[in-house]
């Protein structure tokens, strides 16, 4: 009995440790630049600043969507992003290589900054900002 009362209290007792998978809540949702998180964006008005879409797909999964307004509108998926914590905050890997990460910055407060940058043969795609 003895043994059953022990087995029960430690698998509570494991059950309640804190994860170090990421809050869902915190990271899902709408992201947005600002001129000097990316100078390209300089000439920009707000309502053409880049933008970025994240949504769970699984435990550890997003679904990544980039959208430019300029000189059209168009909209990148990139769908099986992983979010692994690391020492300063978290990794992102798209195709098990490493493509961003999602951290405090020093001067921005409790904002973490996020940053993804995937280099293919013929595009580059980057994105550097802020929840909204």
């Amino acid at each position: 009995m003895k043994y059953c009362i022990g087995l029960v209290i430690a698998f509570a007792f494991l059950s309640c440790q804190k994860s170090d998978l990421i809050d869902d809540e915190v990271l899902e949702g709408n992201y947005i630049t600002n001129r000097l998180f990316d100078i390209s964006c300089v000439y920009l008005r707000d309502d053409q600043l880049p933008t970025l879409h994240i949504k769970k797909s699984s435990e550890s999964t997003y679904i990544f969507t980039i959208t430019h307004f300029l000189p059209k509108t168009t909209a990148i998926a990139f769908k099986s992003v992983h979010v692994m914590p690391d020492g300063l905050g978290y990794q992102l890997l798209y195709q098990g290589q490493p493509v961003g990460s999602w951290k405090n910055i020093a001067g921005l407060g409790d904002q973490k900054v996020l940053s993804f940058t995937l280099i293919e043969p013929n595009t580059v795609t980057s994105f550097v900002g802020v929840k909204k």
